[in-house]
């Protein structure tokens, strides 16, 4: 075995550590010769090396002791009062099978700096400091926006080896490492080096994995039970199917002579499969999830809460002040009318024209997505036509799957393509509106890129549920763009596909590619690049310059994808059970590859102190809500629940025997002139469809079990949403902190003190009760502390 390659340590004279780098070139040291002065002045320590592998200079910055205590006091970092009982562990480690050698890490102790608070600190310190003569001639991101600091990052407190004893090595081995996929996170030591946003976010993430266990079981045992109640219980439909040779199905191809009939029995496996995907335990299932989601909201908001006092966040920590950026642009300025000073601001009318022009972008955005939509429709209906006038057996018998499978592909390929664009695309409209605070625009690019992914990722998906098929009337009044017809039983088999694509194709192997792709632009650059001499021993500071740069929106991009996924669960698992164990599959997954960039492949980011996930509870609120509406429409309006009961109520013997005959519409072939030029004549085909058949006195209009299915298809929708509403009230109150009491005499309302083991089981699990201080400074509501 080779021993390591040796590294420069990441400290100066091998006793201080190195907090910061600036990045800076020849032509730009003078310029911020002043920038370093005032921070020695600061008592901040620096010093300048030049790179041995790229030509730059690195400007290594360490605060010393004195100056962290001192600014701590000035930024209010790191000052927090602990409650020592919100730390309590009784259990020691390797009692559960499932905890790290980092699981019982304390998350702080009192007024106690974390090597997040460090960087944060300094940050503060490098944003506040001047540069230039004007008052204007301050901070790290002016330096950076003009360009005379390439780039700053803080520095790892070591290098990822597994030989290395430090914090970074640690998460390496017992975090970012899939042979601890099973394991728990780490989530206090998350918490102590990358700081709130990332804690928080990894949080969820493990919460949404645990969450998902449930339903994942239910979904298999749904998926199987369906197998059974398919083939053995009531296959009155797929015998149909399979026993209809005589049936023959009108031809979408008709404008080639060589367009051929096909019969109904042809459909005979996808008949199998849309009964496996729809049926009444898909029902149950979907109302269960429907009431799992607002479970799954109710409990976070609880953990959260939790985290909150654990972690000494409080809701006020918001980061209210005006952005560096939003000074330099702003021209305008007026007297504040509560602080009475001068402070830049925008006018109205700019603001006006600025947000129009980010909505004019967002619609153009959306109509590309369309637009890409209708393109692959066109090909689907073009290659469908293609295989129907083939005289390949393998492609006339597999035209249905193969062009589904050949739609969603390319569905999926074009939006792993557009959020490349969308994402960067989401700041620069942030940044030609100019908000005044960095929350302010933090929350505009998180709005933006999230509904660039939601149209992106679900447009296609209510196309297949509620649009596909659903203009298709009679073969003589359709033109090209309806051809694109479903299945004569249902567009349920082409959702699973697509939902399938998206959580697998799209997610899976967009993970891999992720932590592939390194090692392969490595090799590029090794493999075109031979000649080229590399230094033996280079500095950790150098190094960490190579690697990916960790953005300040860098957990915006994989909480989009998370929230994504969370739709998928709730938007439409009634067409596939099987998609919360897939999500849970991808997301233990997607654990391991976030932990292994952020650790290894990127970076050391910028902590943000953040209280909580922030405005991505909101999104997640409007998620659930919309999922119930979405759950029902499919139920009514895409699966064949519905048509079957009604179909029930009309026959005596209360059975589906002759349910799909029902579903079909005799067409006369002499109706359509084009159906005359096909080499295969025919007097008569079947169409799906409730219209009048051919020699009707009211012929091809919609009949009367239309309307009825119609109507108790709303029907449908209405029960689904009552049952929902009884679920959220039902599930509120279950789950509020505060039952409602009946009034009392103030002699007899006396709040009775705990008990020996109500105090010890406090202790045990939450730390002590609070104290009445606290309760003073915070409002409760139903989900806790808020």
């Amino acid at each position: 075995m080779n021993p390591p390659k040796k590294r420069k340590s990441a400290t100066m004279d091998e006793t201080k550590r190195i907090d910061y780098v600036l990045v800076v070139r020849d032509e730009n040291l003078e310029k911020i010769q002043l920038y370093l002065s005032n921070l020695n002045t600061l008592g901040l320590e620096t010093e300048v090396v030049q790179g041995e592998t790229v030509p730059v200079n690195f400007v290594k910055i360490i605060i010393s002791n004195s100056a962290l205590k001192h600014f701590s006091e000035v930024y209010d970092v790191g000052n927090e009062e602990i409650n020592e009982g919100m730390s309590i562990y009784t259990e020691p480690i390797y009692t559960n099978p499932f905890k790290t050698p980092l699981s019982d890490t304390m998350p702080k102790a009192n007024k106690e700096i974390t090597d997040a608070e460090r960087i944060v600190i300094v940050n503060m310190v490098l944003e506040s400091t001047k540069y230039g003569a004007k008052d204007q001639e301050y901070g790290l991101t002016k330096l950076i926006n003009r360009h005379i600091v390439d780039c700053a990052y803080p520095l790892h407190d070591g290098p990822a080896n597994y030989n290395m004893v430090n914090t970074r090595s640690l998460l390496l081995r017992f975090w970012a490492n899939f042979g601890y996929i099973h394991k728990e996170q780490p989530l206090d030591t998350i918490y102590r080096y990358f700081g709130h946003e990332i804690a928080f976010y990894f949080a969820w993430l493990e919460y949404f994995n645990l969450m998902l266990i449930p339903p994942s079981i239910l979904g298999v045992l749904c998926f199987f039970v369906s197998i059974f109640y398919a083939f053995f219980v009531e296959n009155f439909e797929i015998q149909e199917m399979c026993n209809s040779h005589h049936v023959i199905l009108c031809p979408t191809c008709e404008e080639q002579a060589q367009c051929k009939y096909k019969k109904l029995s042809s459909y005979c496996s996808l008949s199998t499969w849309t009964v496996i995907f729809d049926n009444y335990f898909t029902l149950a299932f979907a109302v269960f999830m429907s009431f799992w989601a607002i479970l799954f909201r109710t409990l976070w908001k609880r953990k959260e809460n939790k985290l909150k006092l654990r972690w000494t966040t409080n809701i006020e920590d918001l980061d209210t002040e005006i952005r560096p950026v939003f000074e330099d642009r702003a021209v305008h300025t007026k007297r504040n009318k509560i602080t009475g000073e001068i402070e830049p601001y925008t006018p109205r009318l700019v603001r006006v024209c600025r947000y129009s022009i980010t909505i004019i972008a967002c619609a153009f955005m959306l109509f590309i997505i369309c637009l890409a939509m209708l393109t692959i429709v066109i090909l689907q209906i073009m290659f469908a036509r293609y295989c129907d006038s083939s005289n390949n057996y393998y492609l006339l018998v597999n035209s249905k799957w193969m062009t589904m499978v050949m739609g969603s592909t390319l569905q999926v390929i074009f939006i792993k393509l557009f959020s490349k664009i969308s994402a960067p695309l989401s700041i620069k409209l942030t940044n030609m509106e100019n908000p005044r605070t960095q929350q302010d625009f933090d929350k505009s690019v998180l709005y933006k890129r999230y509904l660039f992914s939601f149209c992106n990722n679900y447009i296609p998906l209510f196309y297949l549920a509620f649009i596909k098929g659903k203009m298709y009337s009679v073969p003589h009044a359709s033109n090209f763009l309806n051809r694109d017809v479903c299945t004569p039983a249902n567009c349920v088999v082409p959702l699973c596909i697509q939902l399938s694509f998206l959580l697998t194709l799209k997610a899976l192997v967009g993970n891999i590619c992720s932590l592939i792709y390194p090692y392969i632009l490595k090799f590029l650059k090794r493999l075109f690049r031979v000649k080229e001499k590399v230094a033996k021993v280079i500095p950790q500071w150098e190094e960490e310059y190579g690697l990916f740069e960790s953005s300040r929106y860098l957990l915006t991009t994989e909480f989009t994808e998370m929230i994504i996924k969370y739709g998928l669960v709730t938007f439409f698992v009634s067409a596939f059970p099987l998609t919360p164990l897939c999500a849970l599959a991808n997301n233990v997954l997607e654990a391991r590859s976030d932990a292994y960039k952020l650790v290894a492949l990127y970076r050391r980011p910028l902590p943000l102190r953040q209280a909580g996930i922030g405005a991505w509870n909101g999104v997640i609120l409007s998620v659930t809500y919309l999922s119930t509406a979405t759950n029902a429409f499919v139920i009514a309006f895409t699966s064949d629940i519905v048509p079957r009961e009604v179909y029930k109520a009309n026959t005596h013997g209360n059975s589906l025997n002759g349910f799909v005959r029902s579903t079909l519409t005799r067409y006369g072939t002499k109706d359509y002139s084009k159906y005359a030029n096909l080499h295969e004549r025919r007097d008569h085909c079947y169409f799906r469809g409730h219209y009048n058949p051919t020699g009707h006195p009211q012929q091809y209009d919609l009949n009367r079990t239309y309307w009825t299915e119609l109507t108790f298809r709303f029907i449908a929708v209405m029960i689904f949403e009552k049952k929902k509403n009884i679920l959220n009230k039902s599930t509120e109150s279950a789950f509020s902190p505060h039952q409602k009491q009946k009034p009392c005499s103030p002699s007899a309302c006396v709040p009775v003190p705990p008990s020996r083991c109500q105090e010890a089981v406090w202790a045990r699990f939450e730390g002590p009760p609070l104290q009445s201080s606290i309760f003073e400074s915070r409002k409760f509501d139903s989900g806790g502390i808020e």
